[in-house]
Formats: C-alpha cells, structure tokens, sequence
C-alpha cells in the first residue's frame, strides 16, 4: 500500500469547501512519505542483484538508530579522488558527474589531483587487467581524506574486482570508514567494442552519476534499497544498473537529509536544470511529476 500524507483541515463548522482554510502539506513531509512516483520492488529477474543476496533493506529508524555519519560543522563537502590516468571523455563525464552530485548531495563536490594506481594490476581477467578495490579502499583513499570532508570517493579507468569469485564490480564503499571507489570503464562503448554515439555518451553520463551517487549513499552508511525501485538498489549487471532510476525513493530521501540537511524542492529543481542541460530527457520528465507531487501542485 502506498504511504500518503493528508492534508490537514482547519476544525470549526462546515467543511474546507465552505471557506474553512486547509494547511498546506509541508512539501518535506510530502517527499518522504508520499511514494506515488515510484514503483515498489518488482521480483527479481534471474541474476538479479536480489536472486544472488538475500539482503534485509533498512528503515529510516534503523538508519537514525545505527549512528550514520554526515555532515557536521567541520565536515562540509564530498571529495573525488581520481585513481590513475582519466582519457578527456573520461574527464569530462566524471566533471559532470561530481555537478550532479553537489546537487543530488546538497554540499559541495570537489575533484582532487590525480594519483598514480597501487602498482601492477592484481590480475588479468578474460576482458583485461583488473585491480582489487581492497588496497584502494584500505591504503590508497584513507589518507587522502582531508579533515573537512565528508567521505572521499575514488574513481578510476581501472577495471575492478572486490574478490576471487567476481569477475568484477562497479564501486565498492565503506559504510563507515567514509571511503568508496567506482570505475568508469564499463560505462563507455569503447569497453564493448561499440561504436561511440551521443546516445552512448549520454549513458555514460547517466550510468556514472547514478554510480557516484550510489556510492556516496553507502559512505553515509545507507545499504541497499529493497523496498523501491531506487538508486540505492543493488546491481548485478550494467543491464540491471541501467533499469534502475537516477533518484532516491522516499525512504532513503529522508536518510539523505537526516544525514546532510536539505531543501527537498530547490534539490529537485537543481536535479531538474543538470538533467535537462545534459539530455538526460527520461529523468526531466520524471522530475517534473514529482515537483508537482511535493509541491501539491500535481492533478
């Protein structure tokens, strides 16, 4: 059943349409607890993220109760951290990408100076060489963590893999440590032998933000989305991350700003000017229904 908020009504005689003034649902409110622009969970496909992980979800309660971290008074900004050289294309979509996310985060996202990857790769796969995210997430981004930040997030061209096992893995973070790497090979034609189109550079843009800021979630100790269709889900496959959509379902929009402190309306506007200035045209249209939703304005 979906979870609705109800306009509350001025008590006296007569009803609200008698002249008795209705309060205004607080667009806030609205955002966390009316879900009617998102779809729930359907059963998992086979190969599915949810086939392989029996995974428990996580309430907004539970999230309060296990102490996330977020934002503080010295803790104000979202770092990036790129691993190992970046082509332009590369460059220039994980420039966009950290836009994205100051917008879809409510703090600033700063891109730092490149370092060098930890030496040979760990292994070479069928598809090319390949680097565990252990030695990234354990040596390389630690220390690179200023004091003023909130979490630092890595990004490479690096192909990645999380363990024997995995043949590989698009990010990988830390709940706690406030740590998280991400790769941005397999986002792009090149890696699949396809020709490179703008309808393919507009994926990669799609599939690198939703990637940055599903990594960005975990460093604020969220865990996978079982409840909706979300960001946050898992994904087992580049055609499961792309079935998934580019925004927080209400639950984990009220983690969000449990942990940063946002503006529900102004952060979807934001959301709304990237999206439409960048060609992502499905995620315009969906913003725009959900405006109106938050903003009571919808039919």
């Amino acid at each position: 059943m979906s979870l609705v908020v109800l306009l509350l009504v001025a008590c006296g005689k007569g009803s609200a349409g008698e002249g008795e003034a209705v309060t205004p649902a607080d667009p806030e409110q609205v955002a966390f607890a009316d879900d009617s622009d998102f779809q729930r969970m359907e059963k998992p496909k086979e190969g599915d993220w949810l086939d392989r992980f029996a995974e428990p979800g996580q309430t907004y309660d539970q999230y309060v109760k296990a102490g996330a971290v977020g934002r503080t008074e010295t803790r104000t900004r979202f770092v990036v951290q790129p691993i190992g050289p970046l082509d332009e294309t590369q460059r220039g979509v994980v420039e966009k990408a950290a836009e994205f996310a100051a917008f879809f985060l409510g703090c600033p996202v700063e891109i730092a100076e490149a370092v060098d990857l930890p030496g040979e790769p760990d292994r070479q796969a069928a598809w090319g060489p390949q680097y565990l995210t252990g030695p990234l997430l354990d040596g390389v981004l630690p220390p690179r963590l200023p004091d003023d930040a909130i979490g630092v997030l890595g990004v490479t061209a690096a192909d990645l893999y999380p363990g024997e096992g995995w043949n590989y893995v698009f990010g990988q973070a830390s709940l706690s440590q406030r740590v998280g790497v991400y790769s941005v090979i397999r986002y792009f034609p090149g890696f699949w032998g396809e020709p490179d189109t703008a309808a393919a550079q507009t994926w990669a843009l799609r599939r690198t933000c939703k990637v940055f800021v599903h990594e960005a979630g975990h460093m604020l100790g969220m865990l996978h989305c079982t409840e909706y269709q979300c960001v946050m889900n898992g994904s087992n496959s580049l055609d499961e991350s792309d079935r998934r959509p580019l925004f927080l379902c209400p639950w984990d929009l009220h983690k969000l700003e449990h942990a940063i402190g946002i503006d529900v309306v102004a952060r979807y506007e934001a959301l709304r000017g990237f999206c439409d200035a960048n060609g992502l045209s499905d995620e315009v249209r969906w913003l725009d229904r959900r405006l109106a939703t938050v903003r009571g304005d919808g039919s």
